[in-house]
């Protein structure tokens, strides 16, 4: 079976910055017969657990925090902060994958 990690960082369930679009991703690959490894924010969680299980996934939640100064998710700048705050933790799990030998490729999802 092939591996893929997903960096699926606005990954909720039918919502997001485009509807559905992580979450509609992470699904596609798990009925294609793929591994997955979702890699997205922590407060996703929430809403994913919530959900009915995707089969073949595994979750990676990066935590990092929502607002830097009077930047916060939410406002283009604020999103713009945090994904390039969320980007190298997300990296990171994905090259620790790659050395235990557990994904063949890296998939960034975004609109």
């Amino acid at each position: 079976m092939i591996s893929v990690a997903q960096l699926v960082y606005d990954c909720i369930p039918n919502a997001g910055s485009d509807p559905g679009l992580g979450w509609h991703t992470v699904i596609c690959a798990s009925g294609a017969g793929y591994e997955v490894h979702a890699i997205t924010k922590s407060s996703n969680r929430t809403a994913i657990e919530g959900a009915p299980a995707v089969p073949n996934v595994v979750w990676h939640f990066v935590d990092v925090p929502q607002q830097l100064g009077p930047l916060k998710t939410g406002s283009s700048w604020g999103d713009t902060v945090h994904l390039a705050r969320w980007l190298p933790n997300a990296k990171s799990i994905c090259m620790d994958l790659a050395r235990d030998k557990k994904i063949d490729l890296t998939h960034f999802v975004t609109f």
